[in-house]
């Protein structure tokens, strides 16, 4: 095996092994929905969540490039509204206990 082949398959290996945790619990946390049965606005933004981490581990997979550029960008604007919602949310409370 030369040395370029070498490098190669650790990136492989690398991508993998970034990309499977992220997509495991993304899937998982979306698959976990329907048994929670969560609110509307609720279950909307769990599942921005889920698919951010199910789009983030995708992107790792991807070769450098204009794609995962977006892609990423796609991810960081989910986790922003995300998070967005969270904050709205918590602000319309009466009660500013963390549940």
């Amino acid at each position: 095996m030369g040395i370029d082949a070498l490098g190669r398959a650790i990136t492989s290996i690398h991508a993998t092994a970034s990309a499977a945790p992220l997509v495991l619990i993304g899937a998982a946390y979306v698959c976990l929905q329907p048994a929670v049965r969560p609110h509307a606005m609720e279950l909307v933004k769990r599942l921005l969540l889920g698919f951010a981490f199910l789009l983030w581990g995708y992107v790792q997979l991807l070769p450098p490039g204009a794609t995962a550029t977006v892609l990423g960008d796609i991810v960081i604007v989910l986790y922003v509204v995300d998070l967005y919602l969270i904050i709205r949310t918590h602000l319309r409370r009466d009660d500013w206990e963390t549940p």
